[in-house]
């Protein structure tokens, strides 16, 4: 299943059906973006060919590693 889709669906669900902030359902989609465009990369995909089998355990490290590279410990939390 493609991952783009999923994560419209989930942010929906953020803002609609837990009455979310809108700046908080950004941030949400913003970020989770963000980890499908570093999925795409490291797999050698298009963006909108990344599916939710892509995502493993080592995927997630890696991209964790992405982010302490860039960003402040506390940002990333």
């Amino acid at each position: 299943m493609q991952l783009s889709p999923l994560i419209d669906s989930f942010v929906l669900h953020l803002g609609t059906g837990r009455n979310y902030s809108l700046h908080t359902v950004r941030g949400y989609h913003t970020d989770l973006d963000q980890f499908r465009v570093f999925l795409a990369a490291r797999k050698g995909l298009r963006d909108q060919e990344v599916t939710l089998e892509a995502i493993d355990i080592t995927s997630i490290r890696e991209y964790l590693a992405f982010l302490f590279k860039r960003l402040k410990r506390k940002t990333i939390a």
